[in-house]
């Protein structure tokens, strides 16, 4: 029986894997999970591995010439390289010690576990992408504005830039307002280069470490290979959460009804799901409308609760034990339900920023971008029939609009329903081609 070990660090890396596992019966299952992840009652069966150490062990480094001298703080170098070996040692001793036929994590960027991505390409121990959600370079070029913001810009001078293409680093720094930049400092780049890591793509999510991507829809396949990867390491298998809204249309008469007739779900009332954004009030308050997080969830409920359409309101799973559920004016308060199991029960869904908004599209609903910290992601424009707001005025306005009239929520739906099936597989076979795939693989 084959052994698969899953990456998850955040609850966000698990809520794809956690629908997965029931359908791996033929795997045995090893979790290598970060201490925010939720593991249901029954996790007891699978073993379970700590996260790497945040900390190296001290051991000589081969204080070699290239990197001494005014371009690299030999110390901190060190340092970053110990962390390093570190990390891989810890990875290369599991994967040998468990015996793991293949691993699956959800990114494999410079922002991912790329020791334990390194370890098993060492062992030739096939790695697959189980993606979690949408992001790519904007999301890193945003990252450099933020740092610039905030005064903690990396930036290279000319001898650095010189330093960097001499050791094969280049691809590390991008082109920002004139600056040549970079997310992390010339240590932390020179140790992982002076240990083999290279990156031909630093700047997306998916920079090609891995072995396959398992793509969730067309339009995401289309959207891989803009930021760079190759129709090889893309498999088309759709995703669990495309089944986890599939099990819902079906089960449910009402809303498998709308589904096909691109209606309301009831003809009475209609429905209103909100997610609320995580609260980046440090880093981009400054662009928000609201005078702070609390007064942004505070005007949502409100505004929402003048209208004649049922509404529910989903806390972020960072804030779940911050706050309680309840209901105020006929809104349902902070629900904690799975939001792929929300939104094909409601027939308006409105976030911020969140790459969820492309399960919205494929679901058939009417989908809305309230870009409360004005991120103004690119990515967003090709999702079929999206509609965006940086005023919360105009967006509940629309939302009230489309809630209140059944005749022109159903034109809405109908003039953009072919597009969006694009955006997801609701056919309810992407769980079985996953496991299919991972057993060619395995």
């Amino acid at each position: 029986m084959p052994k698969v070990l899953f990456f998850a660090e955040t609850a966000a890396q698990w809520s794809v894997i956690r629908p997965l596992l029931p359908h791996l019966r033929e795997f045995e299952i090893e979790l290598m999970v970060g201490p925010s992840v939720p593991l249901s009652e029954n996790a007891h069966r699978f073993t379970k591995h700590e996260l790497a150490p945040q900390t190296g062990k001290d051991r000589r480094v081969p204080a070699l010439t290239r990197y001494l001298g005014k371009d690299v703080d030999f110390t901190i170098y060190k340092y970053y390289r110990n962390l390093f070996r570190t990390k891989l040692d810890y990875h290369t001793d599991i994967l040998k010690r468990s015996k793991i036929d293949l691993v699956v994590v959800g990114e494999d960027g410079i922002s991912a576990e790329i020791w334990l991505i390194r370890a098993a390409k060492k062992l030739r121990v096939p790695v697959v992408i189980l993606p979690y959600e949408a992001s790519g370079r904007e999301d890193f070029i945003n990252v450099l504005k933020t740092k610039k913001r905030e005064n903690s810009l990396v930036v290279f001078d000319d001898r650095q830039q010189e330093f960097l293409g001499r050791i094969g680093a280049s691809s590390w720094m991008a082109d920002f307002e004139g600056d040549a930049a970079a997310i992390y400092p010339l240590e932390y780049i020179a140790a992982l280069t002076d240990m083999g890591f290279t990156f031909l793509n630093p700047w997306t999510t998916h920079g090609g470490e891995a072995d396959i991507l398992f793509s969730e829809a067309p339009a995401m396949t289309a959207f891989y290979h803009d930021e760079g990867l190759e129709k090889k390491q893309i498999l088309e298998t759709g995703s669990p959460y495309d089944d986890a809204m599939h099990n819902v249309i079906v089960t449910d008469q009402e809303v498998s009804r709308a589904y096909d007739r691109h209606t309301q779900i009831r003809t009475d009332k209609a429905s209103v799901l909100v997610s609320l954004p995580p609260n980046y009030d440090m880093q981009r308050g400054a662009f928000s409308e609201f005078s702070s997080y609390d007064a942004m969830r505070d005007t949502i409920v409100e505004e929402l609760g003048t209208s004649a359409a049922t509404v529910t309101v989903l806390v972020h799973p960072a804030y779940f034990d911050q706050v309680s559920s309840g209901e105020s004016d006929g809104v349902a308060l902070y629900s904690k339900n799975w939001l792929l199991e929300e939104i094909p029960r409601h027939d308006i869904f409105v976030t911020s920023g969140s790459s969820t908004l492309r399960w919205s599209a494929a679901a058939r609903k009417v989908t809305v971008n309230f870009d409360v910290y004005k991120l103004g992601l690119e990515f967003f424009d090709r999702i079929p029939g999206l509609r965006q707001f940086t005023s919360h005025t105009e967006c509940f306005s629309f939302v009230k609009e489309l809630a209140n009239d059944g005749a022109k929520y159903s034109d809405y739906i109908s003039r953009h329903a072919e597009g969006t099936q694009s955006w997801g597989y609701l056919d309810g076979g992407c769980n079985d081609r996953i496991v299919n795939a991972l057993k060619t693989l395995a």
